[in-house]
């Protein structure tokens, strides 16, 4: 039997780098059987919306740009990394 895990203190996002590096540790806990799909299902939906807060605030932030950017679909390491990297630019 599994014990239950507390995911808020296991995955710590705060921010873009931070979402990214919990993105890619959900990802190997993932393979490694640690954490089952619906757990690195939960992380890789809090990244996405924290990348979305970041992008929003990152857009807001440039002239004539105030529009959200809308993550659609399934998302995955890669696309949330290049997100990241871009929200660092700021």
């Amino acid at each position: 039997m599994k014990s239950p895990v507390n995911l808020e203190l296991i995955f710590p996002i705060k921010d873009a780098p931070s979402a990214s590096f919990m993105s890619f540790k959900a990802s190997c806990l993932h393979d490694a059987g640690i954490i089952t799909e619906s757990e690195k299902q939960w992380v890789d939906a809090k990244v996405l919306s924290v990348l979305a807060g970041e992008m929003v605030a990152v857009g807001r932030g440039r002239e004539g740009s105030g529009s959200p950017i809308a993550l659609e679909g399934d998302t995955d390491f890669d696309t949330v990394s290049r997100l990241s990297w871009h929200c660092s630019l700021g």
